[in-house]
């Protein structure tokens, strides 16, 4: 299954509703796809990538108020709640949990397109990760930085040259230092488990690297390389035959 990156990610369980925000924000020129639950959203962002979730707090099993106090769907992603609950208590307690804006159904459909553009503009995040290969660092979104090993700068270079697309196994070890013919993939298992701590740890959110199950490995988010090495010149051997030395 190949990776998406989306202007939107819709959580809402009445189909023609769900239906009418995707087309109206595809006619404003917003991408989008649609769920009906958030046990739905969280399989849906394990391999893809929404910069923006419009949120119904009244759902089938978790809600969206359970769903963003357990963290879900992280800090660099915006959040616009969506509900039809009266008064102001919803809207006060999803602020505290993160929200970035608030929605009153009925929906002016014009309005929620505005509402994801004008978030879309503002966020932090917005912009794409960055891969620095001079410096060995990986960029967050919000410019926090994290320094790699060799490995890690390795695996992260053949992710980042193919953002969104599952990359083998085998593709992904022509990037790194290793004896290809007797490697152990388990090593490259630990090494991407560790890796995602490291970035859980030091950047405070988890990185889209994703487990691409049968074939590798795939970034899920929009990614740029910066400051690409200059090529390796191969240079002849030194046959010792140099009638000019001394």
């Amino acid at each position: 299954m190949q990776a998406r990156q989306v202007d939107a990610l819709i959580i809402e369980d009445e189909l023609e509703l769900q239906d009418a925000m995707k087309t109206t924000l595809g006619i404003h020129g917003l991408s989008a796809e649609v769920v009906q639950s958030t046990e739905a959203a969280d399989a849906w962002l394990e391999n893809h990538w929404a910069r923006v979730i419009l949120l119904d707090l009244s759902l089938p099993g978790r809600s969206g108020l359970e769903w963003l106090q357990a963290g879900s769907p992280g800090r660099h992603i915006g959040v616009i709640v969506i509900t039809g609950r009266p008064g102001g208590e919803a809207r006060l307690q999803a602020r505290e949990l993160g929200a970035d804006d608030y929605l009153r159904k009925p929906l002016d459909l014009d309005e929620v397109a505005l509402t994801v553009r004008n978030l879309l503009n503002r966020l932090p995040g917005s912009k794409a990760w960055q891969l620095d290969l001079l410096n060995w660092q990986l960029l967050h979104p919000s410019g926090k930085a994290c320094t790699l090993t060799a490995m890690e700068l390795g695996f992260m270079h053949a992710l980042a040259l193919e953002p969104g697309r599952p990359v083998a196994r085998r593709a992904i070890l022509r990037h790194l230092d290793v004896n290809r013919m007797n490697y152990d993939f388990r090593r490259m298992e630990v090494m991407v488990r560790r890796l995602r701590h490291k970035l859980d740890e030091q950047l405070g959110d988890a990185t889209p690297v994703q487990t691409a199950r049968g074939v590798g490995y795939s970034f899920a988010g929009p990614i740029e390389i910066l400051s690409r090495p200059a090529p390796v010149i191969e240079r002849p051997a030194y046959s010792g035959s140099d009638n000019g030395a001394v």
